[in-house]
């Protein structure tokens, strides 16, 4: 029978023997762990920071492992190995002068790599990898964790994140492309593949887009208050599914011109000095709108994130004057410390754009719109494909969370590349792999906390009241509303969402215990149902409680 080697500081403390109940769970930009299940004839010496090794990555125990004396030779362990993503849980994103509210401004690359160095103030060897190209973003952070901005982070950019060891990738896709292709419908026992549609309000074939409001003259195409483009609306695949209509709204896109400063004139005052751009190609002055005062906003440098308002404009000189700006503390910038340089980006706000860049921008607001409306013209949907081990080791076919496989639907009109958001398998078996493939990512379920800690307390909050209120627990027993018909489950309903609460001993009373799992879909309902497992100690703390689980089928009402 194989073993589960456990190591601490390199030396192997225990190591039970395993089966197909210890498997590996890993999902795009969520979960990266080792679920085990196995029955030891003594008692684990294993401690917190013990770990494994899985494919040449470590996995560690951040909780102590549940465990069930069958006996005096029998002790039934469930134990969670988690990744080093899970580290990013334990350090508070703190600035450079040690508060945890705060402000940030910078791209992706700026706050990727300041996250990265919050944690190696803890841990060592972290870094940063692969950043697409982003624009300038002010973040707010609030008692964040560190694992909790990057999922701020990659929502506010729409990026996808990927971790190898502990480099941290940030790209618009992650993972790889497989020359694999699944068709609904088609069993010829190499895998079966079951299909989950889910509601389809995203659903859109007639998408109406808008850019900002910036830069743009009361005149502009019919006095349109936001940026449009001639057609107005896209349409996709309205001869299949009709006219649904929708809106797609991007604030980053308007006219506007980022350039980089060719010079400056030193040490700045609000009289004299100026910052130069010898490509500005047309005359500030020319374009100013009514009722507005033209701003230089930096992108880059000392000044990032820094609006001011031009008090002057040189065409001759391609000289920008601006004043200084004074922060409510009473802070002025730019200041000796805080001055513009040659090579730093910037863009003109409040002014009325050349048409030149009107163009280019409605022309970037409708390639937008049509990325959108590709991935949004068709009903959402999941599929869990099952494979053959022996066809996949026949082939040597390899899975991870971010590879894209085909999948071919005719139903649906489905031809094309989905992303695989998660797969498991068991560590003895590698090659029986399960995977969830799905064409969204909901950004809502990749926190092992929920986006807001207080609203996590306060559901969890309810959960407890509920169960541990008798009155409003319902027993389920030899009925459609069984689950894998077991009798020890109760329904419970939290402000109209409906939970099983399996108990893991017995059906007598209402108090939890360590073991107990409590079924939701409170989380995503459209798609997956949640488990939450019960680890024993003060229910109210978060800590008391596994993270979130994937169930892949869904038990019947």
């Amino acid at each position: 029978m194989a073993v589960l080697d456990i190591y601490r500081n390199g030396s192997i403390i225990a190591s039970p023997e395993i089966d197909e109940r210890t498997v590996l769970v890993k999902k795009l930009m969520n979960a990266d762990r080792v679920n085990a299940a196995f029955v030891s004839n003594t008692v684990l010496p294993v401690e917190i920071g013990d770990y494994i090794t899985v494919s040449g990555n470590n996995y560690y125990i951040n909780q102590l492992p549940t465990i069930d004396k069958e006996n005096d030779n029998s002790y039934k362990y469930d134990m969670v190995f988690q990744g080093v993503l899970y580290d990013m849980f334990s350090k508070l994103l703190i600035s450079s002068d040690g508060l945890s509210d705060f402000s940030y401004s910078g791209n992706a690359q700026d706050v990727l790599t300041f996250i990265v160095s919050n944690m190696n103030q803890i841990s060592s060897g972290w870094a940063v990898g692969d950043v697409d190209d982003s624009e300038l973003r002010t973040f707010q952070f609030t008692n964040d964790s560190c694992r909790s901005a990057l999922t701020k982070l990659s929502e506010e950019y729409n990026l996808e994140f990927q971790l190898e060891s502990k480099t941290i990738h940030l790209k618009e896709a992650v993972g790889t492309v497989k020359n694999l292709t699944f068709r609904y419908g088609k069993n010829n026992g190499l895998y079966t593949l079951t299909r989950k549609t889910v509601e389809s309000k995203t659903l859109v074939t007639r998408l109406y887009a808008f850019g900002a409001s910036k830069n743009l003259t009361y005149t502009y195409r019919d006095n349109a208050k936001r940026l449009v483009f001639e057609e107005r609306y896209l349409e996709e695949n309205v001869s299949s599914f009709g006219v649904r209509e929708g809106v797609y709204t991007n604030e980053d896109i308007y006219p506007n011109r980022t350039a980089t400063l060719t010079a400056i004139n030193g040490t700045f005052n609000d009289e004299t000095s100026y910052v130069s751009d010898s490509t500005l190609d047309f005359d500030i002055n020319d374009y100013l709108a009514e009722g507005l005062v033209a701003k230089i906003v930096f992108k880059t440098g000392n000044l990032r994130g820094y609006e001011f308002e031009i008090w002057k404009y040189d065409h001759t000189n391609k000289r920008i004057y601006f004043n200084a700006f004074q922060e409510s503390n009473g802070y002025i910038v730019p200041n000796e410390n805080l001055l513009p340089e040659v090579g730093d980006t910037y863009t003109l706000v409040d002014i009325n754009m050349p048409q030149s860049y009107i163009i280019t921008a409605e022309n970037n607001l409708k390639a937008a719109a049509q990325k959108y409306l590709d991935s949004n013209c068709f009903p959402k949907s999941l599929y869990l494909a099952d494979l053959d081990q022996k066809y996949v080791k026949a082939n040597a076919i390899t899975l991870d969370a971010g590879d894209l496989v085909k999948i071919v639907d005719s139903y649906l009109g489905v031809d094309r590349a989905i992303r695989v958001n998660q797969i498991t398998y068991p560590i003895v078996n590698p090659n029986k792999i399960k995977a969830v493939i799905a064409d969204f990512i909901p950004y809502s379920l990749q926190e092992q906390v929920t986006k807001s800690a207080i609203t996590t307390t306060r559901t969890l909050q309810n959960i407890y009241n509920t169960v541990n209120n008798s009155s409003s627990t319902t027993v389920i027993n030899n009925s459609s509303t069984t689950i894998n018909n077991n009798s020890n489950v109760k329904k419970i309903t939290i402000n109209g969402q409906e939970f099983w609460w399996e108990k893991g001993y017995d059906n007598n009373g209402t108090e939890l215990e360590a073991g107990d799992v409590i079924y939701g879909n409170y989380w995503n309902r459209y798609i997956f149902v949640k488990k939450w497992t019960f680890l024993g100690g003060i229910k109210e703390l978060r800590t008391s409680w596994d993270e979130l689980e994937t169930i892949d089928e869904t038990p019947e009402a």
